[in-house]
């Protein structure tokens, strides 16, 4: 921002070329290669933990089935407030999403 009776100049001038403040995109990297991921806006940086991990994994299966179910309700034109019973059949009990199924039965 300029303050009242200042103008507006450039940062710097770079082989005849003028540098202005909006030309400029500061990125933040970690030394050392991590599995976080800086990101920077205004005043502050955020680090990001970017990797998956088996909770992440299941948390996006169960967000997946719970879109499926919830477009079956709409294909039917089931309102989000009434009870339903959802029957599935899973062909391998050992499978991850039996499991997770089985763990988050409640969510779904």
């Amino acid at each position: 921002l300029l303050s009242k009776g200042e103008s507006k100049s450039s940062l710097t001038v770079i082989h005849d070329v003028p540098i202005e403040s909006e030309d400029v995109h500061i990125v933040y990297r970690l030394a050392k290669q991590t599995q976080y991921e800086a990101i920077a806006e205004q005043d502050f940086v955020v680090l990001l933990d970017y990797i998956v991990d088996a909770t992440l994994k299941d948390e996006g299966l169960i967000r997946e089935i719970i879109s499926r179910v919830q477009k079956l309700r709409k294909e039917v034109k089931v309102i989000r407030t009434d009870d339903i019973l959802v029957y599935y059949s899973i062909e391998a009990q050992t499978s991850e999403i039996a499991r997770v199924v089985s763990e988050q039965r409640d969510e779904i």
